[in-house]
């Protein structure tokens, strides 16, 4: 059969229609899956997720749900070797109205596993009261009170008059469970351990029966306006995540060393987190292994420049930094039941004048107040994992691998900025 020249006209714009079409549909295709994982929202709260171009214009919006699936899809000018920036949103609705964002910037197309890693459930709680607290040590003065357990995590504490009381969720049934107090001087913190706690106990101590901590390991940590340190330990059912035990505040030595004061535990790996603040300079060490650190490590990162505001961030930054961590947290509300945070995860090369993500129109109807809020930068944290070899290494192992930067790094160095 003989074609005219019309037909074969037609046929060639058919070719040229069909081929255009292809290229659409390739510009629209999906360039990043989101994934959240597991109970990631917490209960009641509400979660969007977005993508960003680097000049923050928002891409594309989701509202999210627990274990849901999200395809992101690429912008219309999307070319191969196009960075972007994720964040995820949440809406916390607990004690207090929480509004957060978490921005990874600088990311190539891929998966984005969003995980928190919960803990395991709690099969009830155990409770205790210690009277007989003398006036003269609370309440301003109590620093910390607590609980450390194998298999327990401490869910409130609570002071009123010359009594304090807490309640610990249990993830077994049975525990060994130590209650803790330390004052903000350099005394030795008092426990007491109950050995068997069982779930839905109430326990009542007297303050004078408690025991001084006597295992202790003395760190040298130089100048210093406040040190804290805390130790978290990890549990057989949660081996990749430590979990909150204790935390203390002291007050610097006159050799400016501290005291690392714990109980006889029997975990098999502790996380040692020591915090070592010097005006507006903070260092935070972290040593993860069967024992608790003998030194104290700083990071050799220097910030040389720094312009962050609500529209754009500019760093210059030398020394060893696997990733930058800018940091906006806030009060809204004089009586502090009403926060909000924005924290954005960068390189340490990210472009000078990277603008900072737009909010979605989607969020702004939902939350009218945020259009009008001023998000302001003030910290910036470096940070250098001894297993982690870069952003890129950071990203793949967060938020790809869907691991925890505490597996395989037994040293975290962290230096922070405040502005």
């Amino acid at each position: 059969m003989k074609i005219t020249a019309l037909q074969a006209i037609l046929v060639c714009v058919l070719l040229l229609v069909s081929c255009k079409d292809d290229g659409d549909e390739q510009a629209a295709a999906s360039i990043f899956t989101v994934n959240i994982v597991g109970n990631y929202l917490e209960t009641e709260s509400k979660g969007w997720v977005f993508l960003s171009k680097s000049d923050g214009t928002v891409v594309q919006t989701f509202k999210i749900a627990n274990a849901g699936t999200y395809k992101l899809t690429a912008p219309a000018d999307h070319r191969d070797g196009d960075l972007y920036t994720v964040t995820i949103f949440e809406h916390i609705q607990a004690l207090s109205q929480t509004y957060s964002f978490k921005s990874y910037t600088s990311l190539n197309p891929g998966i984005v596993n969003f995980d928190k890693k919960n803990f395991p459930a709690s099969v009830g709680t155990h409770s205790v009261s210690i009277s007989n607290v003398p006036v003269s040590e609370t309440p301003d003065k109590i620093a910390s009170f607590g609980s450390f357990g194998i298999n327990s995590q401490l869910s409130s504490g609570t002071q009123l008059g010359n009594s304090l009381s807490a309640k610990t969720r249990m993830f077994k049934s049975e525990d060994n469970i130590y209650y803790f107090y330390a004052t903000a001087d350099a005394t030795v913190p008092k426990y007491t351990l109950f050995s068997g706690a069982k779930s839905g106990e109430g326990k009542v101590v007297d303050y004078n029966a408690m025991v001084p901590m006597e295992n202790k390991v003395t760190l040298p940590v130089g100048d210093a306006t406040k040190v804290s340190y805390r130790l978290s330990g990890f549990l057989d059912s949660n081996p990749d995540m430590p979990y909150f035990a204790m935390i203390i505040s002291r007050m610097l030595s006159a050799d400016k060393t501290i005291s690392l004061y714990h109980p006889n535990f029997q975990f098999s790996n502790f996380m040692t987190t020591v915090d070592v603040q010097n005006n507006d300079l903070q260092n935070e060490y972290t040593f993860i292994g069967p024992s608790l650190p003998t030194v104290f490590k700083t990071s050799d990162a220097v910030i040389s420049k720094a312009i962050v505001n609500q529209n754009e961030i500019t760093l210059n930054i030398s020394g060893n930094t696997d990733h930058v961590l800018a940091a906006a947290r806030e009060e809204w509300s004089p009586n502090k039941t009403i926060y909000t945070n924005w924290e954005l995860y960068a390189p340490k090369d990210l472009p000078a004048g990277y603008k900072l993500p737009q909010i979605p129109s989607e969020i702004l109807t939902a939350y009218q107040h945020l259009s009008t809020h001023t998000f302001t930068f003030n910290r910036i944290s470096l940070t250098d994992y001894s297993a982690i070899d870069g952003y890129a290494n950071f990203v793949d192992v967060t938020l790809r691998q869907n691991k925890t930067v505490y597996q395989g790094s037994n040293e975290i160095m962290t230096k922070t900025f405040s502005y």
